[in-house]
């Protein structure tokens, strides 16, 4: 048995500032691309990892052309909700959300905590999920992750969260040790951080992450990294995880705007100095960045429109940091 992963599609009509190509029409390459793989591999699933889209109220044009891609696979897609699928990160909200419309319709089969059987050549693959929720990265234990029955050979738990291998703050974020020795997943396959790792095993557990389907920011590490999948294979004598690189993505610095790399690299010093700055301060009792801001705008005297341009400009950045969590 074979099965394909891909994950954070975040499909959308318009495309980002940073990026020089007919964004959309290379999203939707590449998802025939991941469904043509599916098919020369003998797929018997196609899991995502969540953000399908990058917006939960994407426009019907967009919705459309990309349902109609999946609709003509006659290989199932199991899938997770991501944080961009939801309204204000609140997962009751996905079924008013366009990947409501997609689980509700049948297209896709959303996972859940109640486990979906796959069963060929004699062995049965056990298939769960767990989407984005505010709370993934920072509950004790971490249940989202944690896999607490296994009726199968072999167990695959998807889950959309910031899953990363070594500590990286500011962001919340969650470690191996945190996970495979409570799990009973055999594989946990996971989405949410960009960039992606290579395959790891722990006492015969694995993790893995190919990274997102398409690049939007020009962070180093995006630029260099290759879109990919996942390919799961699975047999009697086990279970394996290899990446196949997408043939129809072009290197980075062709599609990417690399004259946005030193105005980036301002922003973030900027930021350092505005942290600086706060330190400085001394007040560490503020509830919200916001109002520290606010403290550090009036000690500087910066007017408003200043202020409100460093409160958009570190939202932006702290969607890119959970794109650099892993060197």
């Amino acid at each position: 048995m074979r099965i394909v992963f891909h994950t954070d599609t975040h499909f959308r009509g318009t495309a980002p500032e940073n990026r020089t190509d007919d964004f959309f029409a290379t999203q939707l390459r590449k998802l025939d691309e991941v469904l043509e793989i599916a098919q020369e591999e003998g797929a018997s699933a196609i899991l995502h990892g969540g953000d399908l889209f990058d917006r939960p109220d994407t426009a019907h044009s967009v919705v459309a052309e990309v349902f109609r891609r999946y609709a003509a696979s006659t290989i199932p897609t199991y899938i997770v909700q991501g944080n961009h699928d939801e309204y204000g990160m609140n997962p009751e909200t996905v079924q008013r959300a366009m990947f409501g419309l997609g689980t509700a319709s049948g297209l896709f089969r959303q996972l859940s905590e109640r486990p979906v059987f796959l069963r060929e050549g004699g062995f049965a693959v056990q298939l769960t999920g767990s989407p984005y929720r505010a709370d993934i990265d920072t509950e004790t234990p971490r249940e989202g992750y944690i896999l607490r029955r296994k009726n199968a050979d072999i167990a695959i738990h998807v889950v959309h969260g910031m899953f990363l291998l070594k500590p990286f703050m500011p962001i919340a974020h969650t470690l191996p040790d945190q996970v495979v020795e409570e799990t009973f997943a055999d594989l946990t396959l996971t989405g949410h951080e960009h960039v992606g790792f290579r395959p790891q095993t722990y006492d015969g557990k694995t993790i893995a992450n190919p990274g997102a389907l398409v690049r939007t920011n020009i962070h180093r590490n995006e630029i260099a990294r290759m879109p990919q999948v996942a390919i799961v294979e699975i047999d009697g004598s086990g279970m394996h995880v290899r990446y196949r690189k997408l043939k129809s993505a072009r290197p980075g610095e062709e599609v990417m705007d690399r004259s946005l790399v030193e105005e980036t690299v301002f922003r973030h010093q900027r930021l350092q100095e505005f942290a600086a700055a706060v330190a400085a301060s001394g007040e560490s009792n503020l509830l919200t960045i916001e109002e520290m801001l606010n403290r550090v705008a009036t000690d500087e005297s910066l007017s408003s429109p200043v202020r409100d341009e460093t409160m958009r400009r570190i939202a932006t950045a702290q969607e890119q940091v959970g794109t650099e969590g892993v060197a």
